[in-house]
């Protein structure tokens, strides 16, 4: 699948994420995380309708791997959205994953406190890791291993966000 078509599907999977979670009672417990998540969902809308509708410069025969203009400016909004709304479960670096194939980045450690919270940590980052790994080295990916190693991937992310306030909660109470 070209550059341009996989960008959108990944953008287009990515929203349904989002819209599914905003929905859903029990992961978002509060009113401001469901409209961030709207608010991701239809940026990401944006970037998939930019990519779907991008003519790809060629250069000497070989198409070039662009982000259209309003991918781009779409993607660096919801990014900043899902930054500033961490219990919303979305990685800041969420445009990583509709741009990028290779060298997806981890979130920053939460530097735990105590052997309990260090091995979740660590557990969700290998996980995270070996989802990575296998995503990127699928070959033949299809869109539908490409929607559920998304869907698997965000549901890691949606952890560590829960592991966050976890960690916040322990940090409060050796206070």
């Amino acid at each position: 699948m070209p550059y341009a078509a996989s960008s959108a599907h990944r953008a287009a999977t990515i929203a349904t994420i989002a819209r599914t979670r905003a929905a859903s009672p029990a992961p978002i417990p509060n009113a401001e995380g469901r409209a961030a998540l709207t608010k991701i969902a239809d940026l990401l809308d944006v970037a998939a309708d930019a990519f779907r509708s991008s003519t790809p410069a060629v250069i000497d025969g070989i198409t070039m791997n662009e982000i259209p203009a309003d991918a781009y400016f779409a993607l660096a909004n919801a990014e900043n959205i899902a930054a500033d709304t961490p219990a919303a479960g979305f990685p800041a670096t969420l445009s990583q994953y509709v741009t990028r194939r290779e060298n997806i980045d981890l979130p920053p450690s939460l530097l735990p406190g105590g052997p309990v919270l260090i091995a979740k940590e660590g557990d969700l980052f290998a996980r995270l890791l070996a989802l990575h790994g296998h995503y990127l080295t699928a070959v033949t990916a299809t869109e539908e291993s490409t929607a559920n190693a998304l869907e698997a991937a965000f549901t890691l992310h949606w952890t560590h966000a829960q592991l966050a306030e976890a960690v916040a909660a322990d940090a409060e109470h050796r206070r």
